[in-house]
């Protein structure tokens, strides 16, 4: 629960794992230096920094900041806080993720799945100084690699791998498998949250089709629904399938009638 309330960039220098301790009656947290090189701690390993949690200060980040002046340089713990960047003031440019939050007219944060499907034009962009979870980041990636069609390869890139550790190097990046097995898994949750939405829709549901040709000789059709929401038209990708034939107004007869059972979308 404290986590959430972690915002300062330092946090970056640490592993995501923090351990609960106790001295005597007193608890603390022990964050562990994600500087692989770290020379500060005992028999060779990663010095560790307590927090108190009985204290006014709590949540200060003295002693987080001072351990990594020492490990890495005043320099570059400088740039990580952000330097003399005064478009960001104090948000490490390094540690820094892109987030969307959904908000609707009023100004309010929306977590409806209108909001979620709503044209990018219109998405409100945020920053967070603090850094995403290995769970977080997991979930980011499916999100992007879907929304902007990119291979779950590209996980492996090079230069994404520079972007996602620079000033992180403790930064978890999921496989190519992984992120795979996270799109079915996330697609399973979505397509059951999708039928509700449009079992439970009170207007009317517009259906339309596109077919094309891909460059291997094969026919593909998607499937589309469109509908209204707050005057805005959101529509949703409810199936692609191969046609098996040659024959358009049979094969695609056919082809819906395959796609409307196994999909039920209402």
């Amino acid at each position: 629960r404290l986590r959430a309330l972690w915002r300062s960039p330092v946090y970056s220098l640490y592993k995501d794992k923090v351990t609960i301790g106790y001295e005597g009656d007193r608890k603390y947290h022990l964050f562990t230096c994600a500087n692989k090189k770290c020379h500060l701690g005992k028999h060779g390993l990663p010095s560790t920094v307590r927090r108190y949690l009985d204290s006014k200060d709590h949540s200060a980040t003295g002693n987080l900041i001072n351990h990594a002046k020492a490990c890495r340089g005043a320099d570059a713990v400088q740039s990580v806080m952000g330097g003399n960047n005064k478009k960001i003031k104090g948000m490490s440019h390094l540690n820094t993720l892109f987030t969307y939050e959904f908000k609707n007219a009023q100004g309010t944060r929306d977590g409806s799945i209108y909001a979620a499907f709503a044209r990018i034009g219109s998405r409100v962009r945020s920053f967070s100084s603090r850094p995403h979870t290995s769970q977080e980041t997991r979930a980011n990636i499916v999100r992007w690699v879907t929304e902007s069609n990119r291979p779950v390869k590209i996980v492996t890139d090079f230069g994404f791998e520079t972007l996602m550790k620079t000033g992180r190097p403790s930064t978890s990046i999921p496989s190519p498998r992984q992120v795979f097995r996270d799109v079915h898994a996330s697609f399973d949750l979505c397509k059951a949250k999708i039928a509700k939405l449009l079992q439970e829709y009170p207007g009317q549901l517009n259906f339309s089709t596109d077919a094309w040709t891909s460059p291997n000789h094969r026919a593909i059709v998607a499937w589309v629904v469109h509908l209204e929401h707050d005057g805005k038209p959101l529509s949703f990708l409810l199936d692609v399938k191969e046609l098996p034939e040659v024959r358009v107004y049979i094969s695609l007869l056919r082809c819906l009638l395959m796609c409307i059972p196994p999909v039920s979308y209402g």
